[in-house]
């Protein structure tokens, strides 16, 4: 084997384990370690993906068992596991990034994208948001009021093509699972790459854009008066139980999805949809299995980002944070300022 391949293969795993290595407990207030409660509990073995074993920098007190296998298959769709997801995922990202990101400098690239203006009519009264795209169901969960529904806001673009991407500046853009737009309907909304959904320029998929992230709120596609949920946001959903058995009450139900729906109870009516997501090139995947959510403050890199998934466990529908390409197209919900 000649130097320059070995090489490529070296470059191809480091990307991978960067990806994919670093999980913690959400006590502390960091991210949610990316294992199954079903493993933890029925399991005293480490099991791991056939492509990349899921790594643990924190354990809980009560067990030292680690599954790695984030996802279950359903009917519907087989997923993969978020670890070649993430590598593969990184591979295309560089294959899409401008031709001159390699020698662009932070400061030498528009970080402004194009944020959603719309003065949305709340009305506390009716727990709705009126949009000119749509209205929104609204539900007061732990002192926050979020989005029932996921946003389905700006122009769909094909995403067949594995050259497609959420570049114009100009525009919000968003991808339709399977590019069927009934797919974008309510509940389910668009999918929107982690530059596009935090409304910045599409550069800021390949280069680290922290800079832009407002440290308060920070609004995004969201309309004006809402935005983007942040790490802890998601973290206090977990607190409320303490388990990943939160996305339970979190999942919604309504006979769709059978693997899905026999394990939801949406007792706290967010009414999180399985809508899969977009990973590069041109790959949608999850559809009634899982959905992922990206936040504006874990940016890992140029590269990379910090995400939450509500996915189809064992025996219940749990709640977990990873990694992901920020190239890879996810839903949005929005809370109120």
């Amino acid at each position: 084997m000649n130097k320059q391949i070995l090489s490529g293969f070296l470059l191809l795993g480091a990307m991978g384990f960067f990806a994919c290595s670093s999980y913690d407990h959400p006590d502390s207030n960091t991210l949610i370690t990316a294992w199954s409660q079903e493993a933890i509990s029925s399991s005293n073995t480490v099991n791991t993906t056939s492509s990349s074993a899921m790594t643990s920098s924190t354990l809980p007190a009560s067990s030292a068992t680690v599954s790695s296998e984030i996802m279950s298959s359903s009917s519907q769709a087989t997923p993969i596991p978020e670890s070649s997801i993430a590598a593969s995922s990184a591979v295309a990202s560089s294959s899409l990034a401008p031709s001159s990101s390699a020698t662009m400098s932070s400061s030498s690239f528009i970080m402004t994208g194009t944020i959603n203006n719309q003065n949305c009519a709340f009305i506390s009264a009716d727990s709705t948001l009126t949009c000119s795209e749509q209205v929104y169901r609204t539900i007061p969960i732990n002192g926050q009021i979020w989005m029932a529904e996921n946003l389905n806001v700006g122009k769909q673009i094909n995403g067949a093509s594995s050259s497609a991407s959420q570049s114009d500046n100009s525009t919000i853009e968003k991808f339709c699972y399977s590019d069927d737009v009934s797919l974008c309907d309510k509940p389910a909304g668009g999918l929107y790459q982690w530059a596009e959904a935090m409304g910045l320029s599409y550069d800021c998929n390949f280069h680290a854009c922290a800079s832009a992230i407002s440290t308060g709120n920070h609004q995004g596609i969201c309309p004006n008066g809402w935005h983007m949920p942040k790490i802890a946001d998601w973290n206090s959903l977990y607190a409320l139980t303490g388990a990943w058995h939160i996305g339970q009450l979190l999942a919604i139900t309504g006979g769709l999805y059978s693997s899905w729906d026999s394990k939801a109870d949406n007792s706290l009516q967010l009414s999180i949809w399985p809508t899969g997501h977009r990973v590069t090139p041109a790959q949608y995947l999850g559809l009634g299995t899982y959905t992922w959510f990206p936040t504006p403050d874990g940016e890992t890199g140029a590269l990379f980002m910090t995400d939450y998934s509500i996915w189809v466990g064992t025996s219940t529908v749990d709640m977990m944070s990873g990694g992901n390409s920020k190239t890879s197209a996810e839903s949005v919900r929005c809370i109120k300022d």
